[in-house]
């Protein structure tokens, strides 16, 4: 039997939906298709997808972080929240 579902989901639930989809029995096949404008499906194709497009579709599926602090600065906070200093341990 073959069901055509289509699964709506605000972009911070990804993660759990895919894992969800993930977690199906072994007998049960699930088919991926994205949108490529609004309202048409994309085609599946039997071919693998290239690097590039493998790229692309896990950009397009977790996103990137976008944020106002630079690299550096990110750096700099995470080594300045460390507790690095002396412990007293008793064995």
């Amino acid at each position: 039997m073959r069901i055509a579902v289509e699964l709506e989901f605000p972009d911070s639930r990804a993660a759990a939906a895919f894992q969800w989809l993930q977690n199906l029995p072994a007998d049960v096949v699930a088919h991926f298709v994205s949108r490529k404008q609004a309202g048409s499906l994309a085609k599946p194709t039997a071919e693998e997808p290239s690097e590039a497009e493998q790229q692309q579709l896990l950009h397009e599926l977790f996103g990137a972080w976008k944020d106002g602090v630079s690299g550096a600065e990110m750096v700099r906070e995470i080594y300045e929240a460390r507790d690095s200093g002396h412990r007293e341990v008793e064995l």
